[in-house]
Parts: structure tokens; sequence; C-alpha cells
């Protein structure tokens, strides 16, 4: 529940000041003095929008702070804030700059945070929440809530979205499917042609040795026949020369050197003879051969070109696309998976909508009847109101097309709320299922804003009643213009404007015994004046 609300310069709050207390809290006030700012400050808290044109004029910051107490501290748990805490404040501020902020016990927290905080605290009920009423989905909301279906219908949800998620996953895995198997068998002929080359580390260099050595053979022959023959020739002519040299080198010593020189150079000649026929033996001519080395060289210059200028590369492309392959080869596998599990949550889905389908026409019975009660008690007692269920396709909120119907007057049909229901109507509506909800909701404190508006005084009174009877549970504010609701108050706010400095300021007081009877005796006079003057327009 909220104990204390501080507000500082907000619209034209000044400074407030509010210890609201357990049971009905009552805000009155002349239109236009201020209650507005309030439920402004309380919006704020719970994490609505934020808008720098509602600092009052003059001022730098706005700031709302509210001290609660009997609240859930599991979302707490990752704030640094001691454990235990009985009572927690709460803060936003709205700056000149646009900026606004959060805390919780001065630790900064996000506006999302804060409202899934808040959402278990505070509940506000006004005219917004009279046209939500009108809406199916919050009506569906409704039902559940009175049914407390609204985990059941959670867990729906959750598994609907997750067998959305699985058959887009699935319809994905078989359009890359059918893309892959093209793939597939690419990845697979590039390892079938890679293997087929079983390309040797440095083979190609030996290659293209050989096919240099090969393509120059006969050139090579011939050159070196020449040199052969030479040096035959040589021996032919040298060879005879050595006898007579000898002959003279006995008869004159000197000539030795030339006699040895001779020989030396018959014996390198005649080895140098030796090993060219030796080279000549081993010259190969071979067409075949060198063909065959050609077609080696280009079936391994298409494979670079493809894959990779080194031997190295190569291999990493080969063990690339085995690897493409083994994946691609489990998608079928995968695929199967996800064919299961997509229809195993497809009759789990089934099951629970048809399951919380039965839930909700069982439950709705019970709600019309308490709802047609409340309504007899609010000064309908006319009234007829039904759930009417039918069934639609699947979604993530079940097969049940929920609507709620309504009359308010004997011999007219059963209708949708937007299609017969008027403010008034509507106003009681929402208050005959906020009285049935308050039985079962955890919410700890609950704010109406004018829910007593486009209704007569005898319906004033019996709401100013089942208001208090509610906040027996609840902690209940409340803002109103009939005295029949402000009587039933455990605690009454005056909200009210006066001029300082030049400035509107709105002051909220808390009003105790004499102060209490005058405040019924203005708001008496209030409507008074608007009765005399609406007679005087009607004669």
């Amino acid at each position: 529940m909220l104990k204390n609300l501080n507000i500082k310069d907000l619209i034209l709050v000044d400074e407030a000041h509010i210890e609201l207390g357990s049971g009905l809290n009552i805000f009155t006030g002349e239109t236009g003095a201020g209650k507005t700012a309030l439920l402004t400050a309380i919006d704020l808290l719970m994490g609505g929008r934020a808008d720098s044109e509602w600092i009052r004029q003059g001022q730098q910051m706005a700031v709302v702070e509210a001290e609660l107490s009997d609240f859930s501290s599991v979302l707490l748990k990752d704030l640094e804030i001691a454990p235990n805490l009985k009572t927690v404040t709460i803060r936003r501020e709205i700056h000149a700059s646009g900026k606004s902020r959060c805390f919780i016990e001065d630790s900064l927290v996000s506006v999302g945070f804060l409202r899934t905080f808040m959402q278990s605290v505070i509940e506000m009920v006004d005219q917004n929440s009279a046209y939500l009423l009108q809406q199916t989905e919050e009506q569906r909301k409704i039902l559940d809530l009175f049914g407390k279906l609204e985990k059941e219908s959670a867990i729906l949800e959750g598994l609907y979205l997750a067998h959305k998620k699985t058959k887009e996953l699935l319809d994905e895995t078989l359009l890359k499917k059918e893309a892959k198997e093209k793939e597939l068998e690419n990845f697979k002929e590039a390892v079938s042609f890679i293997e087929e080359v079983n390309l040797k580390e440095g083979e190609e260099e030996d290659l293209s040795y050989l096919h240099t050595t090969f393509s120059h053979a006969q050139k090579r022959l011939e050159l070196v026949s020449s040199v052969a023959d030479g040096l035959t020739g040589a021996l032919v002519c040298l060879g005879p020369l050595l006898s007579p040299l000898t002959q003279v080198a006995t008869l004159d010593p000197t000539l030795q050197p030339l006699e040895t020189t001779l020989k030396t150079t018959l014996l390198e000649i005649k080895e140098l003879e030796r090993t060219v026929h030796s080279y000549l033996e081993n010259i190969e001519i071979d067409p075949n051969k060198l063909t065959s080395i050609e077609e080696r060289l280009a079936q391994i210059e298409k494979l670079r070109r493809r894959f990779g200028v080194s031997f190295e590369e190569i291999q990493k492309q080969k063990i690339f696309f085995l690897n493409e392959i083994e994946k691609l080869s489990s998608l079928d596998s995968y695929l199967s998976e996800l064919q299961k599990k997509e229809q195993d949550l497809s009759k789990e889905v089934l099951f629970l909508a048809e399951n919380l389908f039965e839930k909700r026409k069982k439950v709705a019975h019970f709600f019309s009847a308490r709802i047609l009660e409340e309504l007899k008690s609010l000064n309908l007692p006319k009234a007829e109101f039904q759930v009417q269920i039918t069934r639609k396709p699947l979604s993530s909120t079940g097969i049940d097309a929920i609507s709620f119907i309504f009359s308010a007057n004997p011999g007219t049909p059963l209708l949708p709320l937007d299609q017969c229901a008027s403010g008034g109507e509507i106003s009681r509506l929402l208050f005959a299922a906020k009285t049935i909800l308050a039985e079962e909701d955890s919410i700890r404190c609950l704010i109406f804003d004018e829910i007593d508006s486009n209704v007569g005084g005898q319906t004033a009174s019996i709401l100013g009643e089942k208001l208090k009877k509610m906040a027996q549970k609840s902690q209940i504010l409340c803002v109103t213009h009939f005295v029949q609701v402000a009587k039933h108050a455990a605690h009454h706010f005056s909200v009210s404007k006066e001029e300082r400095n030049g400035q509107a300021i709105t002051l909220v007081k808390k009003l105790l015994g004499i102060a209490r009877e005058k405040e019924y005796d203005r708001m008496i006079g209030i409507k008074n004046a608007y009765l005399d003057e609406m007679t005087r327009g009607i004669s």
C-alpha cells in the first residue's frame, strides 16, 4: 500500500506531503483544483509516460516520491537493497531537459523495471479502464483473473509462441534444405576433384623441372653430340703427338713438362668424352611422356585456379568442403527433430487450448451471475449480462472469442458493450467487475479516478458503501465529487487552488472533524447549484 506521497513542482503543485492510510482514502475538490496532478504523480510512480511540460513553471525538475509497504520483494533481489525491508521508497524525477529517472531506495532502475514492480502494488481504475472494459482482450483478462486461469493462460501463450517459433524455424530449414541440396552436390564434386587430382606437396615443382628437361631433349642431344664429336676428333689429332714428344723429351729433359701436360690433357679429354657420352645415353626423347607431364600440369593448374595457389590452401578448402558436407548431411536429422518437435508442440497447444476453452465456459457462467448480483445492487435491477464464448482460430490466447454482452433495460437485446452501454452503465459494470476481482486479486492498492461519474446520487451512495467494504481488504484511493461517497472515507483529503506570488498553487490537506463537514457542505452546494442551473435550462 501507499503510506506517503510527496510531490514537488509537478503541474500546479508547489510541494505536497500526503500521509495516506489503510482503508478508503477520498480526494475531493472543485474542478480544476489540481486533482489531476495527484493522479499524474501516481501514474509516474507506476512507470507511466513523463513529460517535461508537467514541471511547474519556473522550475527545472519535478519530483514524485512515495513510501510503499506490503510489496513483493522478489523483483528487488538483484538491486543493492537491504533484505527484509518493511517499506521501500520509490522516486521519479522529470528534468527540464526531457530526461526522466526512476529510483527504488536510491538505486537507479529503468522505467520498465519500475512498471513491472508496481504492477503488483497499484492498479489505476479510470475512464481509460472503462474504455478498456469494452475491448475483448481486457474482457478475457478479467475472466481469467476471476477464474484463477492466468497461469494456464500464460502457459498456453508461452507454448503457442514456442510452437510458432519452431514452425518458422522448420519452414526456414525446409527452404534451406532445398537450396542446400544443390550446394551439397557442388561440395561433393569439389572434394571428388581434389581427391582425384591427389596433388602431392612439391609435385608441381618436380613436374615443371621434368617438363623443361623433356621439352628440350632433342636440342640437347644435337648440341651435346657435336661436343662429343669434337672431343673424339681432338683425341684423334692429339693422340699421335704423344710418342714423338716422349722421344724428344728423353733427349732433351727440358721438354718433359710439355710431355706431362700433353699426357694430362689427353687423359682429361678422354674423361670428358666418357662423361659426355654417358650424358648422351641418358637423354630420353619420349613425346608420350612429355604429353603426360603437360596433362598433369594442366590438371594441377585447373585445381589451383579453383581452390588456391598453394598446396596448403587447397588442403584447407578440402577440409572446409568436408565439414560443410557433414553439416548438410546432418540437416535431414535436424529436420526430423524439428518436425517432431513442431508436431508435439502443436498437439500440446491444441490440448491446452481446448482445456482452457472448457474452463472459461464454466467460469463465464459464475462470473455472469456475480456481475448481475453487483449490477442489481448498483441500481440496475433489470440489467442482463452474459459472457459469450465462441470458437475462433487458435491464437496465443486460445481458441475462444470472449465477449461481454449487456442489456440495461428489459426488452432490449443483449449486445457487446461498445454497442449498447452508456457512460454510467459502463462505470457501474467496471465497478462491479473490480468489486468482484478485489476478492480474488492480490493488488495492495486500488485507485479510482471518478468511478462515480455519469451516475446518480442514489447509485453514488451505494458505490460509497461498496468502496468502504472493498477497502477492508485493499487500500483504496478515490477521487469523487459525491458526498455520498466521501462520507465513507477513513481518510479525507481536499484538493484546492490558491494564488501565491502571482502563480496558481495546488494544495492538498487532510480533513478532520468540522473541516470534513464543511467540505461536505461545499460539495452539496456545488451539486445544488448544478441542479438549479439544469432546472433553469429545462424551464
